[in-house]
């Protein structure tokens, strides 16, 4: 079985509220479901090695929001013809 997807998600409210709740998806199409909490030590280990990446992704993500936003707002050519 080869993993397709993974998805995790903190619970904000419910039974599970403050925990983590995943589900695995397998290109066979199998999926199981996990549940799990951490800690901030523990969510660091896993995310110090790829905060960088994270950053710069967050920022390329923005500048292309951004971008978006600002061809939205310019006043279209044909307005001003």
């Amino acid at each position: 079985m080869r993993l397709k997807k993974i998805e995790i998600e903190l619970q904000n409210w419910g039974e599970f509220k403050g925990k983590y709740i995943g589900k695995i998806t397998y290109e066979d199409g199998l999926c199981d479901s996990f549940q799990f909490g951490l800690t901030p030590d523990i969510c660091s280990k896993f995310l110090l090695p790829i905060a960088d990446q994270v950053i710069s992704s967050s920022k390329e993500l923005g500048q292309k929001l951004a971008q978006s936003f600002t061809k939205e707002l310019e006043p279209s050519k044909q307005l001003e013809s």
